[in-house]
């Protein structure tokens, strides 16, 4: 009976030994996953290289994942937003308001490779996705009246980008990006492709 109980307790502190582990593994693997996001938020500048839209503002937030916390191969998701004004002639087709605003939301995925060391890293990445854009347009509703609609538009757009970080604390980065944005065969008020360089910094940190 006493070789019973003995028996019995070392199976239940086993149990409870094996248990621990198990919770500790999870544990250290769900820190070391969240460890590895980062969050940058971005915020500059805009040119397109098509003369019938303005240079505009440039927003750039995302998460991403780096495979190593510190250099190597990264995955990002981006929504990027992109702010311009048009200048049109008589003779465009797509809109009938000739001055106005047309706005971009970019949802972009893709992979990077980082470099560097502790305080300066350098990266390049390319990404690819879905533009959203709106523009606006006059319609008549009646003699005396018109309402003003927007119209709105999906399209490809492929990112490449190269940025510098510079580390204020291991978790934290200020960031300088310089990205090209080629929005493939679009139908609005351009021909063939859009292209935009843009310029951006802020910050990218862990939040975990």
């Amino acid at each position: 009976m006493r070789y019973y109980k003995q028996s019995l307790i070392l199976f239940f502190l086993i149990v409870f030994n094996v248990n621990h582990k198990i919770l500790a593994q999870n544990k250290q693997a769900e820190v070391s996953f969240f460890s590895k996001l980062y969050f940058p938020f971005l915020f500059g500048y805009n040119s397109p290289i098509e003369k019938t839209l303005l240079s505009g503002s440039f927003t750039n937030t995302g998460i991403e994942y780096r495979f190593k916390k510190d250099y190597g191969f990264f995955m990002r998701f981006n929504f990027d937003s992109r702010n311009n004004l048009f200048k049109l002639t008589n003779n465009n087709t797509a809109t009938n308001v000739l001055e106005g605003k047309i706005n971009f939301n970019d949802y972009t995925l893709g992979i990077g490779y980082r470099i560097g060391n502790s305080k300066i890293r350098g990266y390049g990445i390319i990404q690819s996705g879905l533009s959203y854009y709106k523009y606006p347009t006059v319609v008549v509703r009646n003699v005396n009246g018109f309402a003003i609609n927007d119209i709105i538009n999906t399209g490809w757009i492929i990112k490449p980008a190269l940025g510098l970080e510079y580390y204020i604390a291991p978790n934290a980065a200020l960031v300088l990006e310089a990205s090209y944005n080629n929005q493939i065969n679009q139908d609005a008020f351009w021909k063939n492709h859009l292209h935009f360089w843009g310029i951006t910094a802020g910050l990218t940190a862990n939040l975990f």
